[in-house]
Parts: structure tokens; C-alpha cells; sequence
């Protein structure tokens, strides 16, 4: 008998949600997705909780935009 191989999901972190729906759409079921700003929050004025940095540093994958203004 073969032995069975159980993969995990991926865990990643998002910043904002378009980044968050770009991640579901190729990731799919193999990945598990957790995004940090709110939909109906300002992602210029988030500020990072310590919750925030946990999850990060548990992530597998971290996808963010950075923007220069």
C-alpha cells in the first residue's frame, strides 16, 4: 500500500482586496488567504496591530502593492 500525502494549504497574507481576489483566482483551493485591510477601510491609513504581524509571520506567501507617491 502506498503511503497517502497530505499537502496542506498554503497560507498567505494580502494587504488589500483586489490583491486578495487576484490570489483566490490562481491559488483556488490550494491556498488559504487572509487579507488585512477591510473592504470598506482605507488602505492609505492602515496601520499594522499586533494581530496583524502574527499573521504575517505564519504566512507562507505575503502579496502586497506598493505605491510611491
Amino acid at each position: 500500500m502506498w503511503p497517502t500525502l497530505v499537502l496542506s494549504k498554503i497560507q498567505a497574507v494580502t494587504t488589500f482586496t483586489v490583491l486578495e481576489d487576484f490570489v483566490k483566482r490562481i491559488g483556488g483551493d490550494r491556498i488559504e488567504i487572509t487579507n488585512l485591510v477591510p473592504s470598506d477601510s482605507d488602505p492609505h491609513i492602515y496601520e499594522p496591530t499586533p494581530q496583524d504581524v502574527k499573521k504575517i509571520s505564519k504566512a507562507d506567501l505575503i502579496f502586497y502593492k506598493r505605491l510611491r507617491f
